[in-house]
């Protein structure tokens, strides 16, 4: 199996652990750090999800309820429930996707194998806000991942011909890609969103000698353009 294959194989395996989530069952939790296996939790620390409760006060019209992983030590439940923050947008406005980037100090906890797959699986963490199945209504930063020619293919079908014009057609590769630099890494990664259309990300990443990595600017590249049309 190539290196392409391979970055496929676990993001396919990673993003369907992740969208068969439920609240109810905590402890399907753990399973997600069995397979990104570059991803090492730090001593005495637990893998958790938070989710805020609903926004009822629209301050502005993309507040809502988000999910997201989070580190913890001691006898926390697994996914746990916290407060709206009404002041997340503040420092930065109103900026999905840097927003999106904002991992809450996970990668304080945790150490990633200075490898190709260890960045891609530390790309995958870092942007599992925007799949996680407990976003409530913030439409506008959900996302399908897409890999492969195929399912891209059965995206352009499932919209037709007529609503996503030329999409079947589209010739490009959506296949994930990891180069390195001595400690830096880009990551590449394509994606559907409902109000954009086909983005690729490349994000930029350094490995750090204890382990420790930092994830730095997420450029994004739309291949085709889309827009649903539906606001909220």
């Amino acid at each position: 199996m190539n290196q392409t294959d391979q970055l496929i194989k676990v993001g396919m395996a990673y993003n369907d652990a992740i969208l068969n989530l439920k609240e109810d069952h905590p402890e399907e939790v753990s399973k997600i750090l069995i397979i990104i296996d570059s991803v090492c939790l730090d001593s005495d620390y637990h893998f958790g999800i938070y989710i805020e409760e609903i926004c009822h006060e629209r301050r502005i019209t993309n507040q809502c309820e988000q999910s997201w992983f989070h580190c913890y030590q001691g006898k926390e439940e697994p996914i746990m429930r916290r407060p709206y923050n009404y002041w997340k947008w503040d420092d930065d406005g109103n900026m999905n996707m840097l927003f999106l980037r904002k991992t809450f100090g996970i990668f304080k906890h945790i150490s990633v194998k200075a490898t190709h797959m260890g960045a891609w699986q530390a790309y995958l963490l870092c942007i599992s806000k925007a799949i996680l199945p407990f976003s409530g209504t913030l439409y506008y930063t959900k996302r399908k991942l897409i890999f492969t020619d195929k399912q891209l293919k059965d995206l352009a079908s499932s919209l037709g011909e007529e609503e996503a014009p030329g999409l079947s057609s589209l010739n490009v590769d959506v296949s994930p890609t990891v180069t390195i630099n001595g400690k830096n890494a880009i990551i590449t990664c394509c994606y559907w969103t409902e109000w954009g259309g086909l983005i690729r990300d490349e994000a930029k990443l350094t490995f750090y000698n204890n382990g420790k990595v930092k994830i730095g600017n997420i450029d994004t590249y739309t291949l085709y353009e889309y827009d649903i049309g539906v606001r909220f």
